[in-house]
């Protein structure tokens, strides 16, 4: 009960006054850990050759960038040179050599998993609990541009132009004047994938070209024509290319100014992340908070290029850069620079580890401001049932909704505990009080307490409902083991997760009766949903007759359709079933337009919970 109010008072109303995106909180990394089982050797080669003070370097000095200025060049080689130690440890594409078969498969898994890295990570909050959040909130982070993005620009700059990047300086909007080298690191957006809506970028880029043709394939590529709209889906979308290929694949428009690029491109966008932590959770709200957030790292190979018309004929000539084999790799700017950050931790502990200690006080931080959200948030009263529905990283709020839930229900105990032994005698507190000095109990007092305790006992706590996916038990079933420690200690009623490459092998919970509780099999979990029988009746139970809250979160391009899909297939069975049973006498074949009326019933129903907030979407989509 301290605890909890300790959390919730806070010098401000809100934290939204304190920190923002133009003003955030320059937070520490206090502890990071893998949460699928890959491999640390490459955080431990990247700690042990480049160290920690050469990889917080820029992340130390946010906004003060006298010491990056200085030595600007030497810690992008050192942040290069880590980006390629990744690369090395976790390859992407096949070997060229190919034994048998069976070597094969095993590749193309070890391939896939390589793929797949996240990461839950620990961020210090100010101590005068200024920055506050509930379950539910996201993160902001403010990144800067990948270090070899940074280093093509500015040596750029400096070929075309002789700038002196480190100390010629630059006004952007009313501010004070910045350094060139901070301008292009943290303030230009160089590393995001250009889309339709950044094809003038392309065309602005064309005035500088100075080779003809490829000024023409420039100029195609940022056209509206039928042509032009195929090579751009091909080659720049489809290859997720940033202005720094094109100015890599097109080298004779490199002679851009600094006044162009700052002019047309657009700013660094903040990353948003979900909160996986509680404010009421002992770990993260003792004298120096902390909250958790967790992220997949963004890595992965674009592919092949084939450049074709509309005719499905190869299309060469345009331009040199144009013709290549396509499958670059391709790093998340923001996903990609914190594991970088994280290395040190990671390397020190094994998978799944959260007893993390770093040595040193050199460590890196991070510019953050809190994302509330009014939506996804828990419900007001503790007795409503919830359905939590998260596959992948879409598992990261709902850690934060059960740590919350957990410590309610503890607190709603230790309360029911207190008064329970203040009705059975006298009440001293954390005073010795003998005689006269005691505190006496009236039965008008005792009668009161007795019906609070009554009530509080008599208090029914919601049931919790978990549905976790991914591909495979053994690498990606992110928070495995504090998913079925909250199944054996009651804070989960029942947990169901689904692997869509294999069978998940089998539950390490201690307890048979949470056994009992747990379903696993190899599918999405709207599969389950849709077979499951016992899951399926369950579903229906909460939904109509206990008004539970439903909340989806994750991918939003096909897993939230799919279960929401499930969802009104398994409310119109119920429909239709529910009338079948209140017309027995009407034998009457049921026709196709009759089904479609239940779905559409179903439809509506679940469109009544989402005006209610009873259903609720967090969703992304890539």
């Amino acid at each position: 009960v301290e605890m909890a109010e300790q959390m919730t008072v806070s010098s401000a109303s809100s934290s939204a006054l304190h920190y923002t995106i133009t003003k955030p909180y320059e937070s520490t990394i206090l502890n990071a850990r893998y949460l699928t089982n890959t491999s640390t050797k490459a955080a431990k080669t990247v700690s042990e050759t480049i160290g920690m003070d050469n990889i917080t370097a820029a992340a130390t000095s946010n906004g003060n960038n006298e010491n990056v200025n200085k030595g600007s060049n030497e810690y992008d080689k050192d942040m290069i040179q880590a980006v390629n130690v990744y690369n090395t440890h976790f390859p992407l594409v096949p070997s060229t050599s190919k034994d048998d078969n069976k070597n094969d498969k095993k590749e193309k898994l070890l391939l896939e998993q390589n793929s797949k890295r996240v990461i839950e990570m620990t961020l210090s909050l100010p101590d005068d609990f200024t920055l506050e959040y509930k379950p539910g909130d996201s993160l902001g982070l403010l990144v800067p541009n990948a270090p070899s993005h940074v280093r093509f620009v500015l040596d750029m700059l400096q070929r075309h132009h002789s700038m002196d990047t480190c100390t010629q300086k630059v006004s952007l909007d009313s501010n004070s004047p910045i350094t060139v080298d901070e301008a292009i690191r943290y303030h230009i957006d160089l590393g995001s994938p250009l889309k339709q809506n950044n094809k003038r970028i392309l065309h602005y880029l064309s005035q500088f070209a100075t080779n003809a043709e490829e000024e023409i394939a420039l100029r195609l590529l940022a056209s509206k024509t039928t042509h032009g709209e195929s090579l751009f889906r091909q080659y720049v979308e489809e290859q997720c290319l940033t202005v720094v290929d094109i100015l890599q694949d097109f080298p004779s428009c490199q002679s851009i100014p600094l006044e162009g690029l700052l002019g047309v491109l657009p700013g660094i966008p903040p990353r948003y992340y979900s909160v996986s932590s509680s404010p009421l959770d002992k770990e993260h709200s003792t004298s120096s908070p902390s909250l958790t957030v967790t992220f997949s790292v963004v890595d992965y190979v674009t592919p092949p290029l084939g450049l074709t018309n509309d005719n499905g004929v190869v299309a060469v000539g345009v331009a040199g850069g144009l013709c290549g084999g396509g499958q670059r790799r391709k790093r998340g700017i923001a996903t990609g620079y914190l594991e970088l950050l994280c290395s040190p931790f990671l390397a020190s502990c094994g998978n799944n580890d959260s007893t993390t200690t770093v040595q040193g006080s050199n460590l890196p931080s991070l510019k953050i401001f809190p994302k509330p959200t009014a939506e996804f948030r828990l419900p007001e009263t503790i007795t409503t049932p919830l359905i939590l529905i998260g596959p992948g990283t879409g598992i990261a709020p709902f850690m934060g909704f059960l740590s919350h839930r957990q410590a309610e229900i503890l607190s709603m105990n230790s309360a029911t505990d207190a008064a329970t032994s203040v009705v059975e005698g006298t009440w001293r507190g954390d005073y010795e009080l003998e005689g006269e000095d005691a505190i006496p109990i009236t039965k008008r007092d005792s009668s009161g307490l007795n019906v609070g305790i009554e009530f509080r006992r008599g208090q029914r706590v919601g049931s919790v409902d978990v549905f976790f996916g991914c591909r495979y038990a053994n690498h990606d079933w992110l928070y495995q083991s504090e998913l079925e420690h909250y199944l054996s200690n009651g804070t989960i009623s029942k947990l169901y997760t689904g692997f869509s490459r294999d069978m998940g092998g089998t539950s390490t919970s201690s307890s048979s009766g949470a056994d009992t509780n747990h379903t696993k099999c190899r599918g999405y979990v709207q599969d389950i949903m849709k077979n499951n029988e016992d899951c399926k009746s369950r579903l229906i139970n909460l939904i109509l007759k206990e008004n539970a809250s439903v909340y989806v979160c994750g991918d939003g391009n096909a897993m939230a359709r799919d279960v929401q899909g499930a969802i009104v297939d398994i409310l119109a069975m119920e429909f239709e079933k529910e009338n079948d049973n209140n017309n027995k006498n009407d034998k009457a074949d049921k026709g196709e337009e009759e089904h479609v009326v239940y779905k559409e019933k179903a439809k509506k129903y679940l469109e009544q919970m989402k005006a209610k907030e009873r259903f609720v979407l967090d969703i992304w989509t890539s």
